[in-house]
This record gives structure tokens, C-alpha cells and sequence, in this order.
């Protein structure tokens, strides 16, 4: 099991969409940065290109990045399910069936997109946090952050008195959170370039946007 470090920066990215190319750039990115911890908030794949799945789920593995179930990774599992002329894809399949639905670490929470599934079980995979949403989060999980990913710009949401005021966050900007939490925060697509790092131990967090850098296929 792959723990987090308390006082390490922990790098975020989400929704790579079966472009193992941006989950490469963003782990060289986010370790560069001493990121000692990775995670990966979902949609690792993308349904409709099982053919690329099997080398964005190798690099997940091989850089032990902490990996959680997206829509698309949800999807891709219950399609490939039952393939036995393909040992790769079933291999896939099992792979995408076993990732949680949620991470936890000290006050944060992490999730593909809604962290409702008592309620909704895999259908809170999609969705997005409206201010209903964000209320609902915030009334169960007073002081909680969750980063989430499924919408690709990334952004911050917070309580101010009764109001839920929410901002896209750019690159380079760096918030502390402590002074917004409880918040939610969703961290942008990897295939936009977008990834965040997390200094737990200060709750600082930078957006930032990194070049993707092709892998050159295996001969």
C-alpha cells in the first residue's frame, strides 16, 4: 500500500483520457517538484480507446501513483468484462474494476467528481459540484477539502457567510487553503496540461500547467 508523506508535497492529476503521454510529463513534473506522493483522481482511461488503456494503467503502476476510478474507467471495465479472447483487456478490465471511489489523508478527500456514494454508488462518478452540491459537502465535512477532478478547468469553491463563491484558479496561482476550507477544489485535465501540487503541511496549492513530451512507442 503506498502511503502518503505528512510533510512531502503531494502531486495532483486527473483525467488523462487514455494519453499516457500527459500522465508522464505530469509525474516528471510533479516529482521534480518533490512530490514524494501521486494521485491520480480518475478517468485514467478513456471508454471509447480501451486500445490505449493498458500502457496509461503500466505508467500508473510503475510510478506508484495512488489511482481512483473515473466515469470513463468505470465504463471501460464494464465493456471489457467477460473478454476472454483478449488476456490484456481483461487484464484492464480487472485492473479498472479494483480502484477505489475515494482517498482519504489527514482533512482532505479525494474523488473522481462527487463524494456521494452511500447515496449514489458509481453515478456519482459523473456530475458536477453546484453550489447545492458544494453546500451538502461542506454541512457533512466541515472541515474537509476535496480535490476532485471529471471537469477539466480547474477551480476553487468555498463558503463566504451564506453565499458559495467559486473562481478558476490559473497557472502558477498559489492559494493558502486553510483560510477557505472548508473548499473544494477541481484540478483541471491532463489533457489541458493541468496538474496541482498540495503542501499539506502549510495548505499551500499551485495550479500549474506542464508540456506534454510524446513517449516514443516501444520497438
Amino acid at each position: 500500500m503506498t502511503c502518503l508523506h505528512r510533510a512531502a508535497p503531494v502531486g495532483i492529476m486527473a483525467d488523462s483520457h487514455g494519453q499516457q503521454d500527459t500522465i508522464a510529463s505530469a509525474t516528471t513534473f510533479s516529482k521534480a517538484h518533490a512530490c514524494a506522493t501521486l494521485i491520480h483522481l480518475g478517468d485514467i482511461c478513456d471508454s471509447l480507446y480501451p486500445q490505449t488503456a493498458g500502457a496509461c494503467i503500466d505508467l500508473v503502476k510503475t510510478h506508484g501513483i495512488i489511482a481512483l476510478k473515473g466515469n470513463n474507467d468505470h465504463s471501460m471495465a464494464a465493456n471489457l468484462a467477460g473478454r476472454k479472447d483478449r488476456a490484456d483487456l481483461q487484464a484492464v478490465a480487472d485492473y479498472l474494476r479494483s480502484l477505489p471511489l475515494v482517498h482519504h489523508h489527514q482533512s482532505a478527500i479525494f474523488t473522481h467528481s462527487r463524494p456521494f456514494f452511500e447515496e449514489l454508488g458509481p453515478v456519482a462518478l459523473i456530475g458536477s459540484m453546484g453550489p447545492a452540491e458544494t453546500r451538502r459537502f461542506f454541512a457533512a465535512s466541515p472541515e474537509a477539502i476535496l480535490f476532485r477532478g471529471h471537469a477539466h478547468a480547474p477551480g476553487i469553491m468555498w463558503a463566504k457567510g451564506h453565499d458559495i463563491v467559486s473562481r478558476p484558479m490559473a497557472p502558477g496561482e498559489t492559494i493558502t487553503l486553510r483560510v477557505k476550507t472548508p473548499c473544494v477544489v477541481t484540478c483541471g485535465a491532463l489533457t489541458h496540461g493541468f496538474c496541482m501540487i498540495w503542501h499539506p503541511q502549510d495548505d499551500r496549492l499551485t495550479c500549474h500547467r506542464f508540456e506534454a513530451v510524446a513517449i516514443e512507442p516501444a520497438r
